[in-house]
């Protein structure tokens, strides 16, 4: 049971951070099979190889209690002292054997500029493998130790999860935190979850994940539950129209034509032009050309930029430039809401885009560049091209 844990916590509690392993060694051994990915560069350091982490989970799964706890003291007093993953496989091999000692150990031994963190991870550990006898101690928790551990009963079973949070008193921003594996594993109880909700964060996992399972079976129902839900932090109907185009860009191609001219519809259309241009770039292109006109045409083609940007940096800094560089009417950011949504902060910048791409152009094609300067770049823009290539 160990092994799987140990997935889980690497999967829940290190899910925030963005940086993509090598994980080839890990999942081509026989023994583990945990996608170590997105993992910090503290996770997974030179210090140690993937070859020394299997030999660390081998000497674990075989420790008793005391034996764990004086890895625990070594790993402590170690220059692995900050290894997350090192400590997440030790946690959940002993929160399977004396959870309660375990966090006892956590909060008298371990040093305070740690000891927050391990809190959090022996947490979602314990309730993953022993619910029940977690919760008699856990169920005053609040705060991050409060959502790993209702994060590691729900990652095994979602019912539960849902059980103890109705019967812990600060749990109404922890809702977030278990709504996937709720919608997912019991969605039956998602109306509840909704109608006993005090505040939109409470609402608003439920809602979207409901909005990503309507999206791959009924596209017309997440578009109009997504329309129901408002607008909560963001405009709804573009995510729904995410999730359906990932999925089936003629689909979400339907829906945004059935949609009257607003605000919704213009997000929709660029968020439909990124996915379809990266699995037909022909096709979403010519939508692009032929049926959007204006600013919605202009953030549909930086997208499109954007998301091709890396394969073929010289085919996107071309639609950059067909696009515009100059700043056009900006429909993301509502003046004088109340609420500030998310898509203000991911408008398009079409001459960021360019650096980048023209950046990228240099450093795999110098010479190229060179040449994609003086044919394409009008003489009026090449000074300005140039400085992007300075430090």
């Amino acid at each position: 049971m160990a092994l799987p844990l140990a997935a889980g916590l690497l999967s829940f509690f290190i899910s925030w951070q963005v940086t993509k392993r090598d994980t080839s060694a890990i999942e081509k051994s026989p023994k583990l099979r945990v996608p170590i990915r997105r993992q910090g560069s503290h996770v997974l350091g030179s210090a140690r190889s993937a070859g020394s982490l299997y030999q660390w989970q081998e000497q674990v799964e075989g420790s008793s209690v005391t034996e764990l706890s004086d890895l625990a003291r070594q790993l402590i007093s170690s220059s692995h002292r900050n290894d997350l993953a090192m400590w997440q496989t030790l946690l959940a091999a002993w929160s399977e054997q004396d959870g309660q000692g375990m966090i006892d150990f956590i909060e008298k031994d371990v040093p305070i500029s740690q000891r927050e963190t391990l809190l959090e991870i022996g947490w979602f550990a314990w309730g993953a493998a022993e619910p029940d006898a977690a919760f008699v101690l856990g169920k005053t928790l609040s705060g991050p130790r409060e959502q790993q551990f209702l994060m590691g009963v729900a990652a095994v079973d979602a019912r539960k999860a849902a059980e103890f949070l109705s019967q812990m008193p600060n749990s109404q921003m922890s809702r977030y935190y278990i709504s996937r594996q709720i919608v997912q594993g019991a969605p039956d109880l998602v109306d509840g979850m909704l109608q006993s909700a005090i505040y939109d964060g409470g609402r608003v996992g439920f809602q979207s994940e409901w909005v990503k399972q309507l999206a791959a079976t009924d596209p017309a129902k997440a578009v109009e539950y997504a329309d129901n839900m408002g607008i909560i932090f963001q405009d709804n109907i573009r995510i729904a129209i995410d999730e359906i185009a990932k999925k089936d860009p003629a689909a979400a191609l339907e829906q945004i034509q059935m949609m009257p001219s607003n605000r919704s519809k213009a997000l929709s259309s660029v968020t439909l032009a990124k996915d379809w241009v990266r699995v037909d770039r022909d096709k979403a292109l010519s939508w692009i050309r032929g049926s959007l006109t204006g600013p919605v045409q202009h953030y549909a083609l930086v997208e499109a930029a954007e998301a091709t940007g890396t394969t073929d940096p010289e085919g996107a800094l071309g639609l950059v430039l067909e696009a515009g560089l100059e700043p056009v009417a900006d429909f993301y950011d509502v003046r004088g809401s109340s609420i500030m949504m998310s898509e203000s902060s991911a408008l398009p910048d079409a001459g960021k885009t360019a650096a980048y791409l023209f950046q990228r152009l240099a450093q795999t094609d110098p010479e190229g560049a060179e040449r994609y300067l003086q044919d394409h770049i009008p003489s009026e823009l090449q000074e300005k091209f140039r400085s992007y290539l300075q430090p």
